[in-house]
């Protein structure tokens, strides 16, 4: 016997096996055996370049449509040594994320707020809703920070009724006195 390798190995799809009319022969007995062997080294040798760009992976997605992303899924840490299985489940969960955030953004352009950026945008509203509030029970104009025209005119109908008190109370402590010097004489 001896041994037998093969440095470019092809994978063949079919191998030929003997039948029984054919002769004895060393060539046709080992005809499939080397063909199994050179299939499990074409096989070792794609495997060992690391492509799968040809390999159907399955897995469990965790990606949804987009108005679908209602909720934020935690993601574990990817690690090395993950099977590819595991790595496309939390990367579709990642994607979904991404339309969780999309559409709890909305579309609205914010370029001109802050530069654009989230944390550009929280400082000027901040800036604009806390360092800087409108005086509810004074304001005029709608659309400033934390305005409520309406707080306005409550105040001023207040100050009329507390007016109206006022005189109310001072009517009566006249009245009283009053009352209190006729009887007297």
């Amino acid at each position: 016997m001896k041994k037998y390798t093969k440095s470019d190995p092809t994978f063949n799809e079919e191998i030929t096996i003997t039948e029984p009319t054919d002769p004895g022969h060393a060539d046709n007995i080992n005809a499939a055996p080397k063909q199994i062997f050179e299939n499990t080294l074409a096989n070792k040798k794609e495997i060992e370049k690391g492509d799968s760009k040809e390999r159907t992976i399955t897995f469990t997605s965790g990606d949804v449509e987009g108005d679908a992303a209602t909720e934020w899924s935690d993601v574990e840490k990817m690690v090395s040594g993950e099977k590819h299985k595991s790595l496309f489940n939390k990367i579709s969960t990642m994607f979904k994320n991404v339309r969780y955030l999309y559409n709890v953004l909305g579309s609205e352009d914010l370029s001109q707020i802050g530069a654009g950026t989230v944390t550009g945008i929280v400082a000027a509203l901040k800036q604009a809703a806390f360092l800087n509030p409108t005086n509810n029970l004074l304001a005029t104009i709608l659309g400033t920070s934390l305005d409520a025209v309406q707080g306005r005119i409550l105040k001023e109908g207040q100050d009329a009724l507390q007016d109206q008190i006022t005189q109310i109370n001072s009517d009566l402590i006249l009245n009283s006195a009053f009352e209190t010097w006729i009887m007297c004489y």
